[in-house]
């Protein structure tokens, strides 16, 4: 089987009938997105020679297989009698990439403006951050109701304390300029507040927008951004794991998380520190996270408010995004070291488990053992190089970098 060529991508609604499907030359297998009335309830990717034909009974034991539970819980998720529009302004912070965001913008202005809908549903507010041209604001100017806001100082979590202050609804939703969102989003976001009027945050899954390589396949394998398809309600004081809220990353993905806004402006708004790019590009998620958990707020998982990812096309590039993720998480690991030292017992913990899973996974799959990581230790060696990294002072090092920046805008 040639694993460079794509999947195949299929939607399937588990309500109707399901239909043969042979799998089309030069691909190498399928992924399989899962929709019930509408939303989506599952995904998962499955490895086949192209010609591959599945009958009707064939896929319906795949999906048992691979998605029976989040079917399941679907068919018992519980809708709101009654949904009240919430106030929402939705995020996008954005550089020098117009090809991207026109995608995401397209996907959001469908659910602002519904059909036969005149008053705007929710606000879109895209920032701008440090431009090298005007294709952005180009961009945007042409949209019917996207406001435009640029952030010349150079940074990510820069940008989305711009949208923080210049946004006008209650809640505010951070997308990133890569992904675009599924149509029942909005739906999700409706139904997560009226059934958690509470809620400090709100994240959902991130799916693959497509899975035309080898790289795109590998990161799913690894597990992507996926944490499922359930609801779930978490608290500083939830029961499990006891390093709970230091691994942030199982909480949501910063390409597809909400805030109540008043909470954020509260608790400090976004470290500017993290998420800046070269040589700190990640963190500030986790960070926003841990700190929502922390101040004693909700932090709601909503299984049905979902967005596609392009996930990275190229292996070096899939190589470099290990590497932001362990840097990004042991700078923020780091940095909730210094400022919560209540946390200090179970963030150790936190970095033990990660070198640990590191190592266990590595050796696992060189042995041949864990067959869909075959791919790991090459991967994994990047991961660690970024977590030292990130262990050896990085955040340090990017506060007075920032500070610098800062001082140049004065």
């Amino acid at each position: 089987m040639n694993r460079e060529t794509p999947y195949f991508k299929i939607t399937i609604d588990v309500d109707k009938p399901l239909s043969r499907l042979e799998l089309p030359a030069g691909h190498s297998g399928l992924g399989v997105f899962l929709r019930r009335n509408g939303e989506p309830i599952g995904y998962f990717h499955y490895a086949a020679p192209a010609g591959t034909t599945f009958s009707p009974v064939a896929l319906s034991k795949l999906i048992l297989q691979h998605a029976a539970q989040e079917v399941i819980r679907s068919g018992l998720r519980q809708r709101p009698d009654s949904v009240t529009r919430p106030r929402l302004t939705a995020a996008i912070c954005t550089k020098d990439r117009a090809w991207s965001l026109e995608l995401c913008l397209r996907s959001l202005i469908s659910l602002q403006f519904p059909e036969g809908v005149q008053e705007a549903e929710f606000e879109i507010l895209v920032v701008d951050n440090a431009p090298s041209d005007s294709s952005t604001r180009d961009l945007v100017a042409a949209q019917r109701a996207v406001r435009y806001v640029t952030e010349p100082m150079p940074g990510l979590d820069f940008a989305r304390n711009v949208a923080l202050r210049n946004a006008t609804g209650d809640y505010i939703a951070f997308l990133d300029d890569d992904v675009v969102v599924d149509p029942a989003w909005f739906a999700g976001v409706k139904a997560a507040l009226a059934q958690n009027p509470d809620a400090g945050a709100i994240t959902g899954p991130v799916m693959p927008m497509e899975l035309a390589t080898h790289a795109q396949v590998l990161f799913e394998e690894r597990g992507g951004f996926s944490h499922g398809f359930g609801t779930v309600r978490h608290t500083q004081h939830t029961l499990g794991a006891f390093t709970h809220p230091c691994n942030a990353g199982k909480f949501g993905a910063g390409c597809n998380m909400i805030f109540r806004r008043e909470l954020i402006l509260r608790i400090g708004m976004f470290d500017e520190a993290l998420d800046t790019g070269r040589p700190l590009p990640g963190g500030g998620d986790l960070d926003i996270l841990y700190r929502v958990l922390r101040a004693d707020e909700p932090l709601i998982y909503q299984g049905n408010m979902a967005v596609y990812h392009r996930h990275r096309r190229d292996y070096e590039g899939l190589r470099r995004q290990m590497w932001t993720w362990g840097l990004g998480f042991m700078a923020f690991l780091m940095k909730s070291r210094a400022a919560d030292p209540v946390s200090r017992f179970r963030i150790r913990m936190t970095i033990f488990g990660f070198f640990r899973y590191i190592a266990v996974m590595t050796v696992m799959s060189a042995i041949g053992r864990y067959k869909a990581h075959q791919w790991f230790p090459d991967l994994a060696i990047w991961e660690a190089v970024g977590a030292v990294q990130g262990i050896a002072g990085e955040y340090g090092r990017s506060r007075k970098r920032i500070a610098a920046i800062k001082a140049r805008f004065v």
